[in-house]
């Protein structure tokens, strides 16, 4: 029954891609083939890449290295969209790369933060991603300085389920549903944000997790 429920939510948030998401990316790369064909080249394969991993993504377990393939992806494809209005970076632990992880537990994240962060203000720019390995586990930190959210906007998040359309999107909610399942009070998700400065939130996923 706990295989089934993660894998329904894993297939929640497949279902969540954006159509215009897609469009968008195709035209992009149509934009390209003329002026910098090696580019449009380049952006196929991550467009592939992409699609790929999400279909693929109701295997549960996945290497951290798979994730971040994912999260390269889906960055490089809204970076040629949008160019110096996102900026991105990552800084990983290598320690941690070959940790097993829950599948889409990171890049649903680091897509809501450019979404409702970082396209939703004016003045953000940046991404930052990072993740370092203890005893503990797996630490994961994602960090914008986009739009922010209330209090009253957070404690909407927090409240509203799966079903949530506003600032922090589906994704958000489904993945600390999913942390919740799977890890209970372990995973100690939080999120500090402020209006017009951005959003941090972080996570972990435990040293002794172990989901078939």
């Amino acid at each position: 029954a706990e295989q089934l429920l993660t894998q329904t939510r894993i297939r929640h948030l497949q279902a969540q891609i954006n159509p215009h998401f897609l469009f968008n990316s195709l035209n992009t790369i149509a934009s390209f083939c003329r002026t910098r064909p090696g580019k449009a080249r380049e952006l196929i394969l991550d467009l592939s890449s992409y699609m790929r991993k999400n279909l693929s993504a109701s295997r549960g377990m996945i290497r951290l290295d798979e994730e971040l393939n994912q999260i390269h992806s889906y960055v490089a494809i809204e970076k040629a969209r949008f160019g110096d209005r996102i900026g991105f970076s990552m800084d990983v632990d290598d320690t941690c790369r070959a940790k097993m992880i829950p599948a889409l537990i990171i890049q649903p994240l680091v897509e809501n933060a450019i979404r409702h962060g970082i396209l939703g203000s004016e003045h953000g720019r940046q991404v930052a991603l990072s993740i370092t390995g203890s005893s503990a586990g797996a630490a994961i930190v994602i960090e914008d300085d986009g739009a922010g959210m209330s209090a009253d906007q957070l404690d909407i998040l927090f409240s509203a389920g799966e079903d949530l359309q506003g600032p922090g999107g589906v994704g958000l909610a489904n993945t600390r549903k999913r942390l919740d399942h799977l890890y209970g009070d372990e995973h100690g998700f939080t999120i500090e944000s402020t209006p017009g400065k951005g959003t941090a939130l972080s996570f972990l996923i435990p040293e002794t997790a172990s989901v078939n």
